[in-house]
């Protein structure tokens, strides 16, 4: 879906979304007549990069990955200096802050450091015609955060455009989508995806249908896919329902969500989209739906066994459970507590997991 704001010249903003399904923009054509700067005159990126009156310039990280911030910065280091990406003077990217290169936190977010520098930064006279910000994962966004972000998103400054990708539009506060329009990003047909892998990398045929599957019509997850890991990752969350719906101990159960708890290259809303995934396949499976989409065909055999042993009561079930889990990760649940209260939840009764 596309929109174009009341009074905004068409063409004013555009954006290219690879991996975000969802992208809001707020942009008003009224005339900027203020500059400002950082405090100390200048903006910081997390790892070394400044701009000089107004104008950033790009720094690349070096090759041990710290920067100005190192890597023990206290959180009020992280705050004070903001990770910002600059490939253009006039171009913003800020992404969910790791803190640390070598150990990122669990939970990279927008903190609000990122956002505060913005709110200066867009006042500042671009270089060319606009100044434009972009926002990645704008979910990751505490809700008391994103409150201060509200002003500027109501009356941003007429030479700055503010993008905000996000994977759907209930992930955000109300009041921030009602204060942007909204353009959806359909997922991308298999075969395209398919053939942008075969372009860009240089994964076999099967490697290259299986990612993209497994993307669910993301090309740019397909890409950064670890394919190994995100099969094994599966089996690992689909031996956990495997073992909750037939009532098998608790002892092997937990080993499973402890595994899962320590991959700590995915946050918990990513583990969460693989219970999500198998979820909606034994939906399907097990409700008889006619020729299903499998979201994790490499897991046909498997999940129709399991499908077979359970009536959609069960799956249902499961996913109030997981619902109430994913509400829980916003607010900084602890992941191997969350993944082991799930397993423990999904121990069925026999009334409701046989046939």
């Amino acid at each position: 879906m596309g929109a174009t704001a009341p009074g905004a010249e068409p063409g004013a903003s555009e954006s290219t979304c690879t991996n975000a399904r969802y992208a809001g923009t707020s942009d008003t054509e009224s005339a900027s007549t203020s500059a400002g700067t950082a405090e100390d005159g200048r903006a910081w990126d997390g790892y070394g990069g400044r701009e000089e009156g107004g104008h950033p310039r790009a720094k690349e990280t070096g090759s041990d990955g710290e920067g100005s911030r190192g890597e023990s910065a206290d959180a009020a280091a992280v705050e004070r200096v903001p990770l910002i990406l600059q490939a253009h003077p006039d171009v913003w990217a800020l992404v969910p802050d790791p803190v640390r290169v070598k150990n990122p936190v669990a939970r990279p977010t927008l903190r609000i450091g990122q956002l505060r520098a913005v709110q200066r930064a867009a006042y500042f006279q671009p270089m060319g015609r606009r100044r434009v910000f972009i926002l990645d994962r704008a979910e990751t966004m505490r809700w008391d955060v994103a409150s201060v972000f509200l002003k500027i998103l109501e009356e941003p400054p007429g030479s700055a455009t503010l993008i905000l990708t996000a994977s759907s539009p209930s992930s955000l506060l109300p009041t921030i989508v009602s204060r942007c329009m909204q353009f959806h990003f359909a997922p991308l047909p298999l075969p395209e995806v398919e053939q942008i892998l075969k372009s860009h990398t240089k994964r076999k045929p099967s490697e290259a249908k299986l990612a993209a599957q497994l993307s669910e019509g993301s090309p740019g997850l397909a890409i950064e896919l670890n394919l190994e890991e995100a099969v094994e990752k599966r089996r690992t969350a689909l031996r956990i329902l495997e073992r909750a719906a037939k009532g098998q101990g608790f002892a092997q159960l937990f080993t499973d969500t402890s595994a899962l708890a320590k991959d700590r290259e995915s946050s918990l809303e990513d583990l969460l989209a693989v219970f999500y995934g198998l979820l909606s396949d034994l939906l399907e499976l097990s409700a008889g739906v006619h020729a299903p989409h499998l979201r994790n065909p490499h897991l046909a055999k498997e999940l129709s066994a399991l499908a077979g042993s359970l009536d959609t009561a069960w799956t249902m079930r499961a996913i109030r459970e997981l619902d109430e889990l994913a509400a829980g990760a916003r607010r900084n649940l602890n992941r191997q507590l969350g993944l082991d209260a799930l397993a423990a939840a999904l121990v069925s009764r026999e009334s409701t997991t046989t046939r």
